[in-house]
């Protein structure tokens, strides 16, 4: 039985097989024949192995910066963190009861209530299940009830979020034939709000004008490599100014132009091969969903991962990644200058573009360039006050998930549920 769930497990920790899974399953159910089965099938994992790929470019693009930001801190505290790899490893089972029982559940309240998403992004629903075990465990519940309560709060993620974003995806993209399933939510619900209050929606960060000589940062993937470019440089040239370790020790480079420059191709390489991933697992996840819609859950839709919106505001994405990474770098300090944080936060660089700059597209929808810059301002701030205070929760068990991935969805859905696991200490 440990053997059966530890493979399922396995499967929801990789999301090409499982969406792979899902469009196999969809297939059938429609009764296509075995060669549309099988195309179908092979084409939609082809599609999230490029995805992915796209996502881990961009990641190693940001990484050094990253490193680099967080070397600038020196973090003092020096308290010992949960590592979550460990937990993990010692709470295996549980977690996987939860995770399926969750997803088993979400199909369930898809198919008899007007809650038509299903959760795809099968990591996020790995990493909400070992968060609220991890609270249970951190609080010192018994096992039995931890596991019940991880389950419904797992859940709730699952359902509430994708649901209530619905709408706005159909508003943003033109179609209903999927939702997000993402730790932004939190993020795309403050885009959201500025901009039905805040700026104009007819002043587009998608539109700036620009002279003829800079027309080339009308192609949305040169323009995210350009700026990416720059700021590597200001990073070489300002530690090499202060006779900095920076260049020397983290980017382990003497050519700091020909370092930057790769650094900011290889973020508009990552921006391409990202967009042609989504769009291929779509154009097959899609069609294939139909026959799991129309026999398991009718009028279901899949919550999908973020990336698939970012083809509609990469103008604002880019923007919104830059105004929140120079905030949050600001709260740190401010709140590193107050001497009240209990464990060293370190910038969510990472977390900046996939978590708040994907807020920016809503608020550019709704209330142009301005509502992207003040939404993602606000954003790179709570990025931080949400990692500080979270952190302290699931410190001894995953605080280091928290410390490098939180500040945004995981820590958001942390803070609401303490309280109400805490009632049954």
């Amino acid at each position: 039985m440990n053997s059966v769930l530890s493979y399922i497990v396995d499967l929801f920790r990789q999301p090409a097989l499982f969406l792979g899974f899902f469009s196999m399953l969809g297939l059938i159910l429609q009764k296509k024949s075995f060669s549309d089965i099988i195309k179908g099938t092979l084409k939609t994992i082809i599609g999230v192995v490029i995805l992915f790929q796209g996502v881990n470019i961009l990641i190693q693009a940001i990484t050094p910066m990253s490193n680099a930001v967080n070397s600038l801190f020196n973090p003092t505290n020096t308290t010992k963190l949960g590592d979550f790899s460990t937990f993990i490893q010692q709470n295996s089972i549980d977690i996987g009861i939860v995770m399926i029982s969750s997803f088993i559940l979400n199909i369930v309240i898809a198919r008899f209530t007007p809650f038509k998403a299903i959760f795809l992004t099968a990591n996020f629903i790995f990493w909400f299940a070992m968060l609220f075990v991890a609270l249970g465990t951190e609080i010192g519940l018994s096992r039995s009830i931890t596991v019940v309560l991880a389950i419904i709060f797992t859940t709730s993620y699952l359902v509430i979020p994708s649901n209530l974003l619905t709408p706005y995806v159909k508003e943003l993209t033109g179609s209903d034939d999927f939702t997000i399933g993402h730790s932004t939510s939190i993020f795309c619900f403050l885009g959201i709000f500025i901009g039905s209050i805040f700026g104009d929606s007819k002043k587009s960060a998608e539109n700036i004008t620009l002279p003829k000589y800079l027309m080339f940062f009308t192609d949305t993937n040169l323009a995210a490599g350009l700026v990416m470019f720059i700021a590597y440089l200001i990073i070489c040239i300002t530690d090499l100014l202060t006779q900095g370790s920076i260049v020397s020790e983290i980017f382990k480079t003497k050519d700091v132009f020909t370092y930057s420059l790769l650094q900011g191709v290889h973020f508009s390489a990552g921006t391409a091969v990202l967009l042609l991933g989504s769009r291929m697992m779509l154009a097959e996840l899609i069609p294939s969903f139909k026959g799991i819609s129309d026999i398991l859950a009718p009028g279901s839709r899949p919550a999908l991962d973020i990336p698939m919106i970012f083809p509609y505001g990469m103008n604002s994405l880019v923007i919104g990644f830059l105004t929140a990474v120079i905030f949050s770098i600001l709260t740190i300090v401010i709140l590193g200058m107050s001497g009240i944080l209990p464990y060293a936060i370190i910038p969510l660089i990472i977390a900046c573009y996939f978590d708040v700059a994907p807020g920016a597209i809503f608020a550019n929808k709704r209330g142009g360039i301005v509502a992207v810059i003040l939404s993602s301002a606000l954003g790179g701030t709570l990025l931080m006050v949400f990692c500080a205070i979270s952190l302290t929760l699931i410190s001894s068990t995953v605080g280091t998930f928290i410390q490098v991935y939180g500040g945004n969805d995981f820590s958001v859905w942390l803070l609401v549920a303490y309280p109400i696991f805490a009632l049954f200490k």
